[in-house]
């Protein structure tokens, strides 16, 4: 789990943080620890206890910093809170060095004897890069799994597992950063707030289940282009379902069917990744809300994959009269009516056998 340092390199002239990321990134540091570059929000095991399960995971905070998160972990190491550390903490806890000084020094020797490859874009990290862009970002401040995560997606069928495989983080803030002169729009969470971070270039969305004054629903910076789990389909099938939402989405998954999701019923993705799903499987069928919206807009999205592969769409909702009982997507239907009834449907619409 540990390394020993044996070379025992005395600081002979100061160091500093700034200093060592003039020479190296932050995600190098963290990449000579874990074996591979760190990526956000991507579940994974801990170096520096026992883990037989990927819980933890990289975040950037406000300012930039990357930071190793590990709810599980609540030991204090020489000062260290392993519950988040960032670079340096990192390597004084995977050499086990007794003070930040030595940390700093173990990185230098590091850098110089080429065990860390030298960056050439220093401290100017890739989440810096993103925000040079000059568009919204959303940052957001984890917290750990609790009982109500549980007792909010267990009626659906949903794991915690799933969840985290998902990349989606339960979230305590969030702050929306405008890349005008406005000002940040702070977000603070009093319930069960989630975070869909599976998405390219740092893109992501937030779900407010329990919204308070001035908080809506869902916050996010995802385009239309960013299409929910494409990245997991297998390469070619026989039939795919998209729907409008990430529980739609998994509780189809959770009953074997291919499925993507797109990021609202208005938003349709552009015609070449329209094609390459078109492609990939021999007949593509639309679901949404059976709600005025959803309905509305499914001729929309059907017409334009028709448009491009001739009679390979069609779209389908649940019954009207469900509506009543508060069922209008999957997702409904699996909590309220269970899984068995959700696959009645499918199997009446030729989705599963």
């Amino acid at each position: 789990m540990y390394n020993s340092s044996n070379d025992n390199i005395p600081v002979r002239e100061y160091i500093s943080k700034e200093e060592v990321l003039k020479r190296v990134s932050q995600e190098r540091i963290f990449e000579h620890v874990f074996g591979y570059p760190p990526e956000e929000f991507v579940y994974v095991k801990s170096p520096f206890r026992n883990d037989t399960e990927a819980g933890a995971f990289f975040s950037y905070d406000e300012s930039g910093v990357l930071r190793f998160v590990d709810f599980a972990d609540g030991r204090v190491i020489n000062g260290i809170r392993c519950q988040v550390t960032d670079c340096f903490n990192a390597i004084q806890l995977y050499y086990n060095l007794p003070n930040f000084y030595q940390a700093l020094a173990k990185i230098k020797y590091l850098v110089i004897t080429g065990q860390i490859e030298r960056s050439a874009e220093g401290q100017q990290s890739i989440h810096s890069k993103r925000r040079a862009k000059g568009r919204s970002i959303i940052h957001i401040e984890p917290r750990p799994w609790i009982l109500i995560d549980k007792e909010y997606w267990d009626p659906y069928g949903i794991t915690k597992a799933q969840l985290e495989s998902d990349q989606v983080i339960p979230s305590k803030r969030v702050r929306l950063i405008n890349p005008s002169k406005e000002p940040d729009k702070i977000y603070n969470s009093f319930g069960r707030s989630y975070t869909f971070t599976a998405f390219e270039g740092g893109r992501k969305k937030v779900y407010n289940v329990d919204l308070s004054k001035d908080q809506p629903r869902f916050i996010s910076t995802t385009t239309k282009d960013d299409i929910g789990d494409i990245k997991n389909l297998i390469p070619f099938g026989k039939s795919l379902i998209v729907s409008k939402s990430y529980k739609d989405n998994r509780v189809l998954r959770n009953c074997g069917i291919n499925a993507v999701w797109l990021q609202n019923e208005g938003m349709i993705p552009n015609i070449i990744l329209l094609k390459q799903l078109g492609y990939r499987f021999e007949d593509i069928t639309v679901i949404f809300d059976n709600d005025e919206a959803g309905i509305a807009a499914l001729p929309r999205v059907v017409d334009t994959i028709n448009s491009i592969f001739p009679r390979k769409a069609r779209g389908i909702y649940l019954p009207v009269r469900l509506s009543s009982q508060q069922i209008s997507d999957p997702a409904d239907l699996r909590k309220i009516r269970g899984e068995d009834e959700l696959k009645s449907f499918l199997k009446h619409h030729n989705l599963i056998i």
